[in-house]
């Protein structure tokens, strides 16, 4: 007998699930073994901190800086080097960075208020608001084994990320409930904890690590060599106020001094464009308001506070680009229960210091109608208690944003050393409100153990780490700043970068826009958006059928 052949549309729905399967199947493989390892970090990070198979490479590794992302990457260059050198400006931090204050200092300023006297100085957040992101946790327990112990002196415990996110004061719902096994984690202590932190367990952890308190002002390099030989310091004691310091490898970790671009490189004869560097000015400012609230008062606020009173996010409001605010408001709660009234905003001036401006700023805000009513009891309940608390105030304009694309240097344009890497704020100032500095940060220090760890020992001079680092992190950290910046394009009192318009990646921002949007009504959109920004995904993510099928599903809809 001869079968009957089937019906043309039963061949065609047959042909379209197979299909559909194998594209399905092409599309995980593709993701998983292409873009997430080009992407993120999270192949690499589970061989940080493990010893090299062939040996530490011989010779000197010297750290330009000595704040966080200094700290990281000496981690890392104490895994591969034989000895390293981290030169910090601040006596302070070399002297007393492994403990923390037993008694903030303060002084009244002119307007009457407090604020802190802060010992490092050249770190403008240092006691500013932060919002670790998970791999912030990620990095420091790859790199350190002794954290546990660590976090148990300090009484620190890993939280779960909760952003608490509001759109025009409408609830955007986190995509995992709270005590989800499950959910990304990461630390809730002050940046000033954070950085003490890290500091303590790099002197712990590698004994090959030497700090020296000065100033670099130069880099050496021998007549037409492809690579430094070292750099020149100058310090505060006699005996060492200035001298050349050998080494092998350089790392650039000065933060918003950026020396490697504004003038050591060139100094030494190497050049390239000055257009690397991609400028704009949001014009952020923000204000904060701090008090340390007592312990016979956490039961109270965990009546009046709905998900309780816990380290974390307690409440946040931020701005829509499409409306006309350019204000926010953040609250949260560090673990030593310090609670930190952060208000925000893009060109406008927030000379805010007290409980009592805090109500009438909030309730002018755009979506003021959506903020629940048990935010304005905390509000109140904090000005009629606030004289126990003893608050403390601070005003912060971080300036100028930018990014040295370093990666965009090659034989037509330009020269870099192949023995040196910048990190960290030195190669890209993202804007602090959104969080990501620090994950950032980890980021560098995580691309940075992959790429020396793939140098054998004995082939380092011919190796261009510089050309390997910057290639590889580009693309890890590009959405970030793509992110942010487009957002920040969105606020007319933004100065867009040189030869671009404030409508430049127009498209991008609506496309961001509407994830968000989507994210208020579908977990997984929303968990999309979470690990994209917490660098835990390709953005490429966003473009899957189960988001962008939802996200356009919803623009239809209106």
């Amino acid at each position: 007998m001869v079968a009957e052949p089937l019906p043309s549309w039963q061949v065609a729905a047959a042909t379209l699930s197979v299909s559909s399967v194998l594209l399905y199947g092409i599309g995980r493989l593709v993701r998983a073994r292409i873009l997430v390892p080009k992407y993120t970090i999270l192949h690499d990070i589970h061989v940080a901190g493990k010893p090299r198979n062939d040996g530490l490479i011989p010779g000197r590794a010297i750290v330009c800086g000595g704040s966080v992302s200094g700290l990281l990457a000496a981690a890392v260059c104490g895994d591969h080097f034989e000895s390293v050198v981290v030169i910090e400006p601040e006596q302070w931090a070399n002297e007393h960075g492994t403990d923390l204050p037993h008694q903030q200092e303060y002084r009244t300023l002119p307007d009457g208020h407090r604020e802190p006297i802060v010992a490092r100085t050249r770190i403008v957040q240092y006691n500013a608001l932060h919002f670790f992101l998970t791999p912030v946790l990620m990095g420091l327990e790859a790199l350190f084994p002794e954290l546990d112990d660590e976090l148990d002196k300090f009484g620190y415990t890993r939280r779960q990320v909760i952003i608490r996110s509001r759109m025009r004061g409408i609830p955007i719902p986190d995509p995992f409930d709270e005590g989800d096994p499950n959910a990304p984690k990461s630390l809730t202590i002050t940046r000033e904890h954070y950085e003490t932190l890290v500091r303590r367990l790099l002197v712990r952890s590698r004994k090959n690590i030497t700090f020296v308190t000065g100033t670099v002002t130069g880099f050496i390099r021998q007549a037409g060599a492809p690579a430094l030989t070292g750099v020149s310091i100058s310090t505060r004691e006699p005996e060492l106020r200035k001298q050349n310091l050998d080494g092998r490898f350089i790392v650039d970790a000065t933060g918003r001094q950026q020396i490697s671009y504004d003038k050591c490189l060139r100094q030494a004869n190497f050049d390239f464009p000055p257009s690397i560097r991609i400028e704009y000015d949001p014009h952020v400012v923000y204000s904060q308001s701090v008090r340390t609230i007592p312990a016979q008062y956490h039961a109270t606020l965990n009546a009046i506070i709905p998900h309780g009173f816990v380290p974390g996010v307690i409440y946040s409001h931020t701005p829509d680009w499409k409306t006309p605010e350019q204000r926010a408001i953040w609250v949260v709660l560090y673990q030593g229960s310090q609670l930190i009234i952060c208000m925000g905003a893009w060109g406008v001036d927030l000379p805010l210091h007290t409980i009592t401006e805090v109500r009438p700023y909030v309730t002018s805000l755009y979506g003021a109608e959506h903020i629940p009513t048990w935010f304005l009891e905390l509000l109140d309940w904090l000005e009629a208690h606030d004289d126990e608390f003893s608050p403390w105030s601070k005003v912060i304009k971080p300036g100028p944003l930018n990014w040295i694309q370093y990666q965009n240097v090659d034989e037509t344009n330009g020269t870099l050393p192949n023995n040196w890497v910048a990190v960290g704020d030195a190669v890209m100032r993202l804007n602090p409100v959104y969080g990501q500095g620090c994950s950032k940060a980890n980021v560098d220090a995580i691309t940075l153990d992959a790429v020396l760890r793939a140098i054998p020992s004995n082939s380092f001079e011919a190796a261009n780490v510089s050309r390997s680092f910057f290639e590889a992190e580009g693309p890890r950290v590009a959405g970030a700043w793509d992110g942010t910046k487009s957002s920040d394009y969105g606020f007319k009192s933004t100065n867009a970068a040189d030869g671009e318009t404030l409508d430049k990646d127009k498209f991008g921002r609506e496309f961001g826009h509407a994830i968000q949007k989507a994210g208020m009504k579908h977990r997984d959109v929303q968990l999309a958006f979470l690990h994209v920004v917490m660098f835990l995904a390709p953005a490429t993510d966003f473009f899957s059928p189960w988001v962008l099928g939802k996200v356009l599903f919803d623009q239809l809809l209106g």
